[in-house]
């Protein structure tokens, strides 16, 4: 059994609680009290990037796809790119459309 620490030997004696931990009840309970706590220590933890960090990281974008172009090459007339228009940074849409892409 799980419980065979010597700080529950409470547990040990219920059998209400070993039979419950047999049939999975208890390992339930403990997943959602640990997804509870990761939830709220989660928050803590978030930061917010800047619009010069997200610049930065759309610039990388742009010149990942550059390299990826200039290494397969790429037959406008041959391909389309579908691009959703509503999750794509603006900036990188802009580029498709100085590009003629």
């Amino acid at each position: 059994m799980e419980y065979q620490l010597k700080i529950y030997p409470f547990l040990r004696r219920s059998e209400l609680i070993v039979y419950s931990n047999s049939i999975g009840i208890i390992s339930n309970v403990r997943a959602f009290i640990t997804q509870l706590n990761s939830f709220f220590s989660s928050n803590k933890n978030v930061t917010d990037k800047t619009t010069f960090d997200l610049e930065k990281l759309h610039d990388t974008y742009k010149d990942n796809f550059n390299s990826l172009i200039a290494l397969y090459g790429y037959d406008k007339s041959r391909f389309y790119l579908l691009i959703d228009e509503n999750t794509t940074p603006k900036s990188f849409m802009d580029y498709f459309k100085e590009q003629w892409i």
